[in-house]
């Protein structure tokens, strides 16, 4: 499986073993993320670092599904990269801001 997704309020996982699975998970990732942002257009999608953008590029390019979809949840800036934020406004002793180092 290519990237794993959990809400903060309760934990849903979106896993695969197969590429068939991988789709499915990204479809339901993909429909579980407009219907929230549709209810609540305000809401955000944290995540730390670029994979989870990048899985979900990949994955609609891959499976040639929810390609507009993931569009537009980009360009509403809905995912929000923690590492970013992190990364200019806090000075951590440690060798990176890997969230290994940072937690």
């Amino acid at each position: 499986a290519d990237a794993v997704f959990g809400p903060a309020t309760e934990y849903r996982s979106w896993w695969a073993h197969e590429p068939a699975g991988e789709k499915a998970a990204l479809e339901a990732f993909v429909d579980w993320a407009s219907a929230r942002r549709a209810a609540a257009p305000g809401m955000h999608i944290y995540h730390y670092g670029a994979y989870e953008v990048s899985a979900l590029r990949r994955l609609a390019g891959r499976y040639g599904t929810r390609e507009d979809a993931v569009d537009g949840l980009l360009r509403a800036n809905v995912l929000v990269d923690l590492y970013e934020v992190v990364r200019h406004s806090m000075l951590v002793g440690t060798p990176s801001y890997s969230i290994k180092y940072v937690e």
